[in-house]
């Protein structure tokens, strides 16, 4: 049992150790991290101007021919034909759901959707990762050559660090049967127990995180699967209600992913709230593959949806045709 025993003390000086106060959610800037190996491009500083406000709804005696939105109304999505294919790009206030399946490259689109908000001068940019680390992101950033001022949520690693690490350690412990009064023993005091073994509600955080945000700000969310795998339904899609209400009243812009067919239920409310509908397929095409963009919704324009033809190169998601849908 002794060497139980060392075990298990290393695994309460642990806690002892672990900081108090420090923020549930850890952000990482993104360019300082590419910085631990290559030379980045310097960003580009420039003071942050507030978002125009929205011009007041005029009432036309006859029905008036749809304009495109204008030019300072709308971010770029980093895709020039998708822009053209929406209203010259994003408008701000926009929520927009991405849907895939493995190998679609949809993960890879919010990528680029962060980097290109990452090249605008002024525009906040931060990226929540559930699937991968913070360092993945940059890799792929960098081998695409795309700017990475930007802050990245790493929630992936940070719940593995404060709560699966933590189930392990608990589980050790038992392992080693240890009891209560094993652990009184040890002089850890009660409340550092509590703390300890108090889960972060990742859900409750994230909202709190975006809906702080001042404009002009880009988010992504990549991905939703994770938090519906870990959280109630109704409470995710509620969370996702009063962020989309945020960046509506606020002109930011935000993406995000989601896995196709993952849960129909979700996926059908989600495409009902958000103002966006984007989905990635690959079709096997004899004895090659064909990758295609398809613009599913467009709030109140259904004449913007349209399929659009892309392969992956070194530029990232690259249009090569566009059909639109009749």
């Amino acid at each position: 049992m002794a060497g139980g025993k060392h075990d298990i003390s290393d695994i309460l000086d642990r806690w002892k150790k672990r900081s108090k106060g420090t923020p549930a959610l850890e952000k990482v800037d993104a360019a300082e991290l590419a910085e631990e190996t290559v030379e980045p491009t310097p960003p580009v500083e420039a003071p942050v101007e507030a978002p125009s406000a929205p011009a007041a709804p005029s009432a036309p005696s006859e029905p008036q021919p749809m304009k495109e939105v204008s030019f300072d109304q709308v971010v770029t999505t980093g895709i020039d034909k998708l822009d053209d294919l929406l209203m010259g790009g994003l408008p701000k206030g926009y929520t927009v759901l991405v849907l895939g399946m493995p190998g679609t490259g949809f993960e890879l689109l919010a990528k680029q959707f962060a980097s290109a908000g990452a090249a605008e001068a002024g525009e906040n940019v931060v990226y929540y990762v559930t699937n991968e680390n913070a360092q993945d992101v940059i890799n792929t950033m960098k081998h695409f050559g795309w700017p990475t001022n930007f802050t990245i949520v790493d929630i992936s690693t940070q719940y593995y660090e404060k709560v699966l690490k933590k189930e392990l350690e608990v589980a050790t412990l038992q392992r080693e049967g240890v009891t209560i009064s094993d652990i009184a023993s040890y002089e850890l005091p009660e409340e550092d127990i509590l703390d300890e073994f108090r889960q972060i509600n990742f859900l409750d955080e994230v909202l709190y995180d975006i809906t702080s945000l001042e404009p002009p700000f880009r988010i992504v969310l990549d991905q939703l699967d994770f938090f519906l795998e870990h959280y109630n339904r109704s409470e995710v899609l509620a969370a996702l209600r009063s962020v989309k209400m945020h960046v509506q009243n606020t002109f930011g812009t935000m993406m995000i992913t989601l896995t196709s067919n993952a849960d129909s239920q979700i996926q059908n409310a989600m495409m009902s709230y958000v103002d966006i509908v984007i989905e990635l397929e690959i079709k096997r095409m004899a004895s090659d593959f064909e990758n295609r963009l398809i613009i599913r919704k467009v709030r109140n324009r259904p004449d913007k949806n349209a399929i659009l033809y892309y392969s992956i190169t070194e530029k990232g998601i690259t249009p090569e045709m566009v059909m639109r849908v009749a």
